[in-house]
């Protein structure tokens, strides 16, 4: 199976990123990964932006001499395939929608992977600066409280989970308080969306609802009109920040509810100053938004780093934002919302992204303009 680092783009042309390590042994894992003969013709391209790529043509026995002649570092990236000669470097760029574009990544490092990667097969740069990160409750009066509701997990009849933070952390917990997932046998399971559901499964769980469209609050309030039964018991297992939606709403319908805030989010800005560079010199293409931490948590980091009109910067990038919440938390602090996903899912946020720099943008996608 190829790594993470190689994709097929169609046509027998395969394309790989590298971020370290010598052309030589990347363009031969190419080929051992691949099947691909070591004659087959290959570019090996570097440079983040336009005015900074460096590309040189050649196979992939050759394209590691000729590209330590031409001075090519990595990070870089590989495209091999018999159309690869036939080609010139704005067929490449319309292929891949993100070539040459840096990305700029701001949810946890945990979960920057899958938007990272779907980066990376779009041919952009992805940078990492993580300003949100997740623990557990901190406060012992919190703690304490979490663990007396998830000692009762036994007589709930709705569990619902609005993250896959939220699934890891209860989980997480309830394995160090010593139960399994038998004591979930109980209740009914609803989670948010796909990524939720797919955090779920890891734990041999399955949900027994998830909204068809949308994945957010809203729609999994109003699933739940009709499948809750009077009488039951809810348990919202959440971050400290989440919004009220589901359990005001689940109350307003009569319900008994209990929220249970099992991670928190604190903010994070290592890695700042670099940022702050690369914006301030025009060296970042476009800005991911996955949730309203990450827009508050990113205006104030850049704050604290002494930069006096943040939104500004930022609006010179293209502001991608995961959702309608997301979008809305970033016009209200001042920022030019480029566009943002259809859904709020990552896969969908990737798709908007690469829209951006491609011919068209999906009307539905774009934000409207006053």
């Amino acid at each position: 199976m190829p790594s993470d680092s190689i994709f097929l783009i169609g046509e027998g042309t395969v394309f790989m990123r590298f971020e370290a390590g010598g052309i030589e042994g990347a363009s031969r894992q190419l080929a051992a990964e691949t099947g691909l003969r070591l004659d087959t013709p290959a570019v090996l391209i570097a440079g983040g932006n336009a005015a900074r790529q460096q590309a040189v043509y050649g196979t992939l026995a050759t394209i590691a001499r000729l590209g330590e002649e031409a001075g090519i570092r990595p990070p870089a990236i590989i495209l091999a395939g018999n159309k690869v000669i036939l080609e010139d470097k704005p067929s490449w760029a319309k292929r891949l929608p993100l070539f040459g574009k840096r990305v700029l990544v701001t949810r946890t490092r945990e979960q920057a992977s899958d938007l990272v990667k779907r980066i990376v097969r779009f041919g952009g740069e992805a940078v990492e600066f993580p300003v949100i990160a997740v623990r557990p409750p901190s406060q012992p009066e919190k703690a304490a409280a979490l663990d007396a509701i998830l000692n009762a997990v036994e007589t709930f009849d709705w569990i619902l989970f609005t993250s896959a933070n939220g699934v890891e952390f209860t989980f997480r917990r309830l394995m160090q308080l010593g139960k399994d997932i038998r004591s979930l046998s109980r209740a009914r399971i609803a989670v948010v969306g796909p990524k939720t559901e797919e955090k779920l499964a890891g734990y041999g769980i399955y949900p027994d609802l998830v909204p068809e469209q949308s994945f957010q609050a809203e729609t999994l309030l109003e699933a739940l009109r009709t499948a809750a039964k009077p009488g039951e018991k809810f348990l919202i297992a959440k971050g400290d920040l989440a919004r009220k939606v589901l359990p005001e709403g689940l109350r307003e319908l009569g319900f008994d509810v209990t929220e249970a805030d099992v991670y928190e989010n604190v903010p994070a800005a290592e890695g700042g100053e670099d940022v702050l560079h690369m914006l301030r010199s025009g060296k970042l293409d476009a800005v991911t938004f996955t949730s309203s931490s990450t827009v508050t948590n990113l205006l104030a980091a850049l704050r604290a780093l002494g930069e006096p009109e943040p939104e500004q910067l930022l609006n010179r990038t293209a502001l991608v934002c995961i959702g309608p919440i997301t979008a809305e938390t970033a016009r209200k602090a001042g920022l030019s919302v480029r566009i943002m996903s259809g859904e709020a899912t990552i896969d969908s946020l990737a798709e908007a992204l690469a829209s951006v720099f491609a011919e068209s943008v999906p009307q539905s996608n774009r934000e409207e303009k006053a």
